[in-house]
């Protein structure tokens, strides 16, 4: 029959290799968690990247094609396809999105919506992005 003191130790062993067990296992899971933090910090610098892109072509055609919205239901506001108003459109004005360098005083300024991409940039801290 085996001692109390075998007994502590065989139980203290197992325990000890079950928490080796699981330390082991929350380091890979930790390790497979920072690898995709990087690749979708890349891809979140791609599509900032194609964002920018997508924005500089609209200023570009800003004077050859402005976008005409109708108010809906929600109060939110929706482009018409090829500057063609159905005939329930309230506004005669047409959108456009203005140039950065554009310096006129008249027009209104864009509404900037902030970022919830990342918990610490707030609003005083500036992000390493390149920004519009």
């Amino acid at each position: 029959m085996e001692s109390p003191g075998d007994t502590i130790s065989g139980v203290i062993n197992a325990w000890n290799d079950m928490i080796e067990t699981e330390n082991e296992s929350v380091r890979e899971r930790l390790s497979d968690l920072e690898k995709k933090v990087l690749e979708q910090g890349d891809e979140i610098v791609c599509l900032r990247s194609t964002l920018a892109d997508v924005l500089r072509r609209l200023n570009q055609l800003e004077g050859s094609r402005p976008v005409t919205v109708t108010p809906l239901k929600n109060g939110a506001n929706r482009g018409i396809i090829n500057n063609v108003p159905n005939n329930n459109s309230l506004s005669k004005d047409p959108l456009r999105y203005r140039a950065a360098n554009d310096t006129n005083p008249t027009r209104d300024n864009i509404r900037r919506v902030p970022s919830y991409g990342n918990s610490t940039n707030t609003p005083n801290t500036p992000s390493s992005l390149p920004q519009r």
